[in-house]
C-alpha cells in the first residue's frame, strides 16, 4: 500500500493536505511515497527447527514428521538459554513435531505461550519425501531434470509452489 507523502494515517483514515479523507489511488503518482505515523513496530524472529535424524541423513522431510534427535534437543536448549532469547513475547510454530518440540523447549525455558499455526508447516514434497536428492534423481530421473535441489516445481503427490504461497 502506498500513501501520499504529505498524508498521515490517523484513526484508520487517510487525509489529504487539507485534512479531508481521500481514497487511496495506487495509479496516482502522488501516492508513490510512504509516510507512516505508527507506534513502534513489532519485531519478528524466524527460528528453524532444531536437528532431526532425517536432517543428518540429508532427507527431504516436508510433511514427514520426525521428532528432534538428542543433538536437536540440545540445540534448542542452548538457544533458549541464550540471553538474546529473553526479548520475545510469544512463539508461533508449525504443528509438525520437529517445530513444536523446538518451540516447547524454548517455551519451557522462557515461559512463553506457544501457538500452533497450520500455515507455517513445511511444503509437502510428495514423491521426494524421505529421499535424498541423489535417491530422487535415480528413482525419478525425468522429474528430477525439471527441478533442482534449491527450487522445486510441482512434484507428484506433493504441494505445488503456488499452493504453498497461497497458504
Amino acid at each position: 500500500i502506498y500513501l501520499p507523502l504529505n498524508t498521515l494515517p490517523k484513526h484508520g483514515k487517510i487525509t489529504d493536505r487539507s485534512d479531508n479523507a481521500v481514497p487511496l489511488d495506487p495509479t496516482n503518482p502522488e501516492h508513490m511515497k510512504v509516510q507512516l505515523d505508527a507506534p513502534e513496530a513489532a519485531e519478528i524472529t524466524l527460528v528453524r527447527h532444531a536437528e532431526t535424524d532425517a536432517n543428518v541423513k540429508d532427507l527431504w522431510i516436508g510433511v514427514t514428521d520426525p521428532s528432534l534427535n538428542e543433538k536437536g534437543k540440545s540445540e534448542a536448549q542452548k538457544l533458549a538459554e541464550n540471553p538474546k532469547s529473553r526479548k520475545y513475547d510469544l512463539i508461533i510454530t508449525s504443528p509438525l513435531k520437529r517445530a513444536r518440540e523446538t518451540a516447547d523447549i524454548l517455551s519451557n525455558e522462557l515461559g512463553l505461550t506457544v501457538i500452533e499455526e497450520e500455515r507455517l508447516r513445511e511444503q509437502n514434497f510428495g514423491i521426494l519425501e524421505g529421499l535424498t536428492w541423489k535417491e530422487f534423481e535415480k528413482k525419478y530421473p525425468e522429474i528430477a531434470k525439471g527441478n533442482d535441489n534449491r527450487y522445486l516445481t510441482d512434484l507428484p503427490q506433493g504441494e505445488s509452489v503456488k499452493e504453498l504461497e497461497k497458504r
